[in-house]
């Protein structure tokens, strides 16, 4: 019962009812479905979130203190309503992930919400994939007017770019494919689709279950076709960077090189257009590294506690479209490191059990074979996101606690294995170290932005 309520909740994260039937646009179906499961799941959450893993980094430390920085950040602008909201709202995706950590506890499960993830990304593509080719008007869409820069028009199905053609140098429009609910944007959408391309070829490529290769090859071609249609420039090198990191898990580094040369330039052809141009002297490119570089300048004038969660517009014509440099301008030092800190242990946690990762050899006899076949998959998941959120302020939605929770469970579950030194070892030296990955990501971003703002 429980975990069927949480794959419910999935569901209906991905595939709102209010998208489909107009009439339930005000009614909070998902917050519903979520409490539940917390309600008959509590005794399990309070056991799992005060078990200490071995090895495992504290991801879930990182996680949990973001609440209090949330707060914190509010006390510079004294609203307290503001401040009760966005608690609030952060509350509930702590709920969401202290049921994933909790109810996903053995691989079984863990490939069974990967499949359903997969499901679920499939249906939203395919709504999106349809609306877009036939106007089809399914619920309460929103709608936006072009702007004086030409930019932004949105229908719920697509939205409308200007982009200068590079052989006429005119201007030129194209229509950019937008998901559903909280997917309503060409660059959340793409961001879905990265992490879902990995995942796909997971299960094209499983061994034991060749009758459904089919099906799962019909999604991959029908998340690329999307991916194609969102015509993010972001999603593209998302994508890039989570391919390369599979194929260097999978071949080596010699053999991923020479595979590269030969799926780049394939990939640059099929996905030719506004996605592989980039300039950073014009258009969204500079528009991008001068939104960090006000995101960096906004920090500057609360640097420990941030000018408040959802403030950020207050000093800034939009987000900072950067989620780490967001993090830092809104809930300062104390929030920005956390959030760096979670990406930072996920992913080094991960990439550290690498060398476990031969199921026969005789230092790890006990890996099961399972675990073993998802460990690149999962981090070329987690890799597209992360590079995905770089392009995109995306600090406080569900899905990018999804993908911290999913590589928590992947190693605590390589923890209960007992396996001699199965993850990093974790030390009191971990702070001062994660101030120092959090000092660098800042000095790296002020570097980059005074060299290229304009």
């Amino acid at each position: 019962m429980r975990y069927f309520l949480f794959i419910l909740a999935n569901a209906l994260l991905f595939i709102r009812p209010s998208e489909l039937i107009a009439e339930l646009y005000a009614v909070e179906i998902y917050r519903y479905v979520i409490l539940a499961c917390l309600v008959v799941s509590l005794p399990i959450v309070l056991r799992q979130i005060t078990l200490r893993f071995a090895g495992v980094p504290p991801i879930l430390t990182c996680v949990v203190l973001l609440l209090p920085a949330v707060f914190l950040s509010g006390l510079s602008h004294g609203n307290f309503d503001l401040i009760q909201d966005t608690v609030i709202e952060y509350g509930k995706i702590l709920v969401y992930f202290f049921l994933l950590i909790s109810l996903v506890d053995d691989t079984t499960k863990l490939r069974q919400f990967l499949g359903w993830i997969g499901v679920f990304c499939a249906a939203v593509t395919l709504i999106a994939v349809l609306r877009y080719h036939t106007d089809l008007n399914i619920g309460a869409a929103p709608t936006k007017t072009l702007g004086a820069d030409g930019k932004g028009i949105m229908h719920g199905t697509y939205v409308v770019d200007q982009i200068r053609d590079l052989n006429t140098g005119e201007l030129v429009s194209v229509n950019r494919m937008c998901g559903t609910g909280i997917f309503n944007d060409p660059n959340d959408f793409a961001l879905v689709l990265v992490t879902a391309i990995p995942l796909c070829i997971f299960f094209l490529t499983d061994p034991a279950r060749k009758s459904l290769r089919p099906f799962w090859f019909v999604l991959l071609l029908l998340f690329a076709y999307a991916l194609f249609l969102t015509s993010s420039r972001g999603g593209f090198l998302a994508m890039l960077a989570g391919l390369a990191t599979l194929f260097h898990l999978r071949y080596g580094a010699m053999k991923s090189l020479l595979l590269g040369a030969v799926v780049l330039p394939v990939l640059l052809v099929v996905f030719a257009g506004r996605m592989t141009t980039f300039s950073p002297e014009e258009g969204t490119g500079m528009a991008r590294i001068q939104l960090w570089n006000d995101g960096l300048f906004i920090f500057q004038q609360s640097p420990i506690i941030g000018v408040g969660v959802e403030n950020f517009r207050q000093f800034s014509r939009h987000v900072a479209h950067n989620s780490f440099i967001h993090g830092y301008a809104e809930m300062g030092l104390l929030g920005g490191t956390l959030f760096v800190g979670a990406f930072y242990f996920a992913l080094k946690g991960l990439y550290d059990l690498r060398q476990h990762q031969t199921p026969e050899s005789e230092n790890a006899p006990s890996i099961d074979p399972e675990l073993h076949r998802l460990h690149p998959y999962l981090i070329a998941m987690l890799v597209a996101y992360t590079v995905g959120i770089c392009f995109l302020s995306r600090n406080y939605i569900v899905p990018t606690y999804m993908m911290l929770g999913l590589a928590l469970v992947y190693m605590r579950l390589r923890a209960t294995l007992a396996e001699p030194a199965a993850a990093p070892a974790w030390s009191r030296f971990v702070w001062p170290q994660l101030a120092g990955v959090s000092g660098g990501v800042l000095i790296a971003s002020f570097a980059f932005v005074r060299l290229f703002a304009k």
